[in-house]
């Protein structure tokens, strides 16, 4: 297997990656980037994601349920692969970037 590099256009760099089996995988960054492939990286396609706040971190722990770390403290549930998104702020924490995303199963992460 061979690395292939695949230019998406606009400015900005992603900063996330999470592939949940051989052919789907997300990859988030700048300015509220959500790309999405469903054949292993062939080709990608934009998903909105409804912000334009830095993504940094994504996780899936199925081709439909997966979460968005963002820089300004909120995170992204999806369970539809992407196709819509639900934020949410967590109450009474300080504003922080997530780094880092990781869920186990649907429910724990």
């Amino acid at each position: 297997m061979e690395w292939k590099v695949v230019r998406m256009g606009g400015t900005g760099y992603f900063q996330g990656l999470s592939f949940v089996d051989m052919e789907n995988g997300w990859a988030v960054g700048d300015s509220g980037r959500i790309i999405h492939t469903g054949d292993g990286g062939e080709t990608w396609e934009i998903q909105e994601g409804g912000t334009i706040v830095p993504l940094k971190c994504v996780a899936f722990s199925s081709p439909q349920m997966g979460w968005i770390g963002a820089g300004d403290n909120s995170i992204g549930r999806t369970t539809d692969g992407g196709v819509s998104w639900t934020w949410v702020h967590p109450v009474g924490e300080e504003r922080r970037t997530f780094m880092a995303v990781s869920f186990f199963d649907n429910r724990t992460g």
